[in-house]
C-alpha cells in the first residue's frame, strides 16, 4: 500500500526536526578528537594498515581520506561521523521493511519502519560511536554489515545475491563485529528452507560463500597478525563462563538502560527497563501474538554481542557504547514489533514517552563528550611554551569523564600532530582516574614548580624529582615543560625557565 502525499510530507518533517535535533544537542562545531584519535588517524595516513594488534584497513583508509579533506580540524571528522549514521539510519529501514515483506504482513506494519528509523537516529547510547571518531568504527562496519544482509534478504537473483557476498569483505576488513554475519544469514536461510519450503542443498548453498569468504579473511588476518585473536581481544578478559555471561548481561542492560555512576542506581534503572518489556513480551505471547520475525530479530540481538562478549560495556559511563550500535538495529526492530501488538493509542502514548526519553538521554550524554572535547582541546592549544623543550611531563592528566576519553593515552601523539610548532624530545604521562566531577577547562600559568603542589626533591644544580604516586620522575625545571592537574582543580602550566 503507497503512503498518500500528506503522510509523505509527515515524515518528511519529522525526519528534519529530528535531524535539526539530533545536530544542536550534538554540536559537532563544539566536539574535538580525543584519546586514541591522536595515534590512529595520523597512522592512517602513513598508510600503515596494522595499527598495533589492530587489523583494520577500511576503516584507516577513511580516515586517511579524512585527513586528506580535512586536515585537523575535528569538525569535518565529526560531519562525516554524522552522515554515516544517517546513511545507517537508511538502512535501517530499508531492512526492516525487507524483514517484514519476507517474513511478516508488511500492510500490519505500514509505519514500522520509519518508525524504527527515527528512534535509531536519536537512540541515545551511540553516544560513543556518533562522537568520538574513532569509536565510529562500528558505524562503518554496520553500513556494509546491514547492505550485505539486505542484499542478501531482497536477492531475486544472482547480482543481489553476489551483491551481499561483496559487501561482506570489506564489512569484515572494518571491524570485528562483522564476523557474526555468516551465522545471522545461516539462521535466515534455516528460516527460508521451512518458510518458503527450500530444499536443503539450496539452503546450504545460499550461506556456503560467506563461511569460505569468512574462512579467507580469518587466514589472512592470522598471516598478518600471527595469530588470530590478538591481546587486545583476550589479554585482560577472563574467559571463564561465569565472567562471559556477566559480560553479556551487561551488554544487553546497557542496551536498555542508561550508565550511572551508582550501581545501584543503574540496577534500577535496568529492572524498570527490563520489567517493562518483559510484561510486554508477555503479553504478546498470551496473545499468541508472537511470529517467527519476533524470534529472528530476538536471535539476531543475542548473536551480534559475541564478538564483544569478552570486553562486556561499562555500566558507569559511556565507554564500550560503539559494541552496542549494531545489536540496537536488532533490538529497535523487536520493540517496534511488540509494541504494534497494542491499542494504538496504548502504542501511541508508548511511543511518545519512548522518544522524549532518548531525546533527552540522548542531550545528557552528548554533553559529556563536548566537556571531554574543551578539556581535550584546551591541553593542547593553552601550552605556548617560549622556546624548544626537552621534555613533557604531564601528570594526573584527565583521562576520561563519565565515560568520554579524553587523555588516556595519546597526548605526546596530540602535540606532535596538533601542534607541530612545539617540539620536545619525548614525554611521561600520568593519566587520572575516571571522573564524575566536572573538569575545568582553564590551564593555569605558575612560575615556579612549587605552584603546583607538588612534592619536590633535589637531586643537583639544575634536577629535581617529583614524589608524585610514590613514583619518583626526574624534572628539569631549565628544560621540561610540566603540566598537572589537581584532583578537583585546574591545571597548573609550569614553562622551563632556562
Amino acid at each position: 500500500m503507497n503512503n498518500p502525499p500528506s503522510y509523505t510530507r509527515y515524515k518528511f518533517i519529522i525526519a528534519t526536526l529530528l535531524l535539526i535535533y539530533v545536530i544542536v544537542v550534538t554540536r559537532p562545531w563544539d566536539l574535538y578528537f580525543l584519546t586514541d584519535d591522536f595515534v590512529h588517524i595520523p597512522l592512517s595516513t602513513q598508510t600503515i594498515w596494522v595499527h598495533f594488534s589492530f587489523f583494520r584497513p577500511v576503516a584507516n583508509m577513511v580516515t586517511a581520506a579524512e585527513v586528506w579533506l580535512y586536515g585537523n580540524h575535528p569538525l569535518g571528522f565529526h560531519i562525516t561521523s554524522l552522515l554515516l549514521h544517517i546513511a545507517d539510519t537508511f538502512l535501517v529501514v530499508a531492512l526492516t521493511r525487507a524483514l517484514l515483506k519476507k517474513y511478516s504482513t508488511p500492510d500490519k506494519y505500514q509505519q514500522a519502519p520509519f518508525l524504527i528509523g527515527c528512534l535509531f537516529f536519536i537512540y541515545p547510547f551511540h553516544s560513543e560511536p556518533l562522537l568520538w571518531v574513532i569509536g565510529r568504527i562500528s558505524m562503518i562496519a554496520t553500513f556494509f554489515y546491514l547492505l550485505s544482509l539486505l542484499f542478501f534478504i531482497t536477492a531475486k537473483g544472482w547480482r543481489q545475491y553476489a551483491l551481499s557476498v561483496l559487501f561482506f569483505i570489506p564489512a569484515l576488513f572494518t571491524y570485528e563485529i562483522s564476523w557474526t554475519l555468516p551465522l545471522v544469514i545461516t539462521i535466515l536461510a534455516i528460516a527460508n528452507r521451512y518458510q518458503y519450503k527450500k530444499s536443503w542443498p539450496a539452503a546450504i548453498g545460499s550461506v556456503v560463500p560467506y563461511w569460505l569468504v569468512f574462512g579467507l579473511f580469518v587466514t589472512i588476518r592470522s598471516l598478518l597478525l600471527r595469530r588470530v585473536f590478538t591481546d587486545y581481544d583476550v589479554e585482560g578478559h577472563s574467559m571463564n563462563p561465569v565472567a562471559l555471561l556477566g559480560n553479556l548481561f551487561r551488554l544487553f542492560a546497557r542496551t536498555i538502560a542508561p550508565p550511572a555512576q551508582s550501581t545501584a542506581l543503574f540496577m534500577i534503572g535496568f529492572a524498570i527497563a527490563a520489567g517493562l518489556l518483559t510484561i510486554l513480551i508477555v503479553y504478546c505471547i498470551k496473545k499468541k501474538a508472537v511470529t517467527i520475525l519476533h524470534i529472528l530479530t530476538a536471535c539476531f540481538l543475542c548473536i551480534t554481542y559475541l564478538p564483544v562478549v569478552t570486553f562486556g560495556t561499562d555500566t558507569h559511563g559511556t565507554e564500550g557504547e560503539r559494541y552496542l550500535y549494531l545489536p540496537s538495529v536488532f533490538l529497535l526492530i523487536l520493540l517496534a514489533l511488540l509494541l504494534y501488538e497494542l491499542s494504538a493509542r496504548l502504542r501511541t502514548g508508548i511511543i511518545a514517552v519512548v522518544f522524549i526519553v532518548f531525546a533527552g538521554m540522548l542531550a545528557l550524554l552528548a554533553h559529556n563528550y563536548q566537556h571531554a572535547s574543551r578539556i581535550a582541546k584546551s591541553i593542547i592549544n593553552n601550552v605556548n611554551p617560549p622556546s624548544p623543550i626537552k621534555n613533557i611531563i604531564a601528570l594526573n592528566l584527565p583521562a576520561n569523564y563519565k565515560g568520554a576519553m579524553i587523555y588516556r593515552m595519546g597526548y605526546p601523539q596530540a602535540v606532535r600532530w596538533m601542534r607541530p610548532d612545539i617540539r620536545f624530545d619525548s614525554a611521561i604521562v600520568v593519566t587520572a582516574a575516571r571522573t564524575f566531577v566536572m573538569i575545568p577547562d582553564t590551564l593555569r600559568t605558575g612560575t615556579q614548580p612549587s605552584a603546583t603542589g607538588l612534592s619536590f626533591q633535589s637531586t643537583g644544580t639544575d634536577s629535581l624529582l617529583i614524589d608524585y604516586n610514590n613514583n619518583k620522575i626526574p624534572y628539569s625545571p631549565k628544560t621540561d615543560l610540566l603540566i598537572y592537574y589537581p584532583p578537583g582543580q585546574s591545571g597548573v602550566l609550569i614553562y622551563p625557565h632556562p
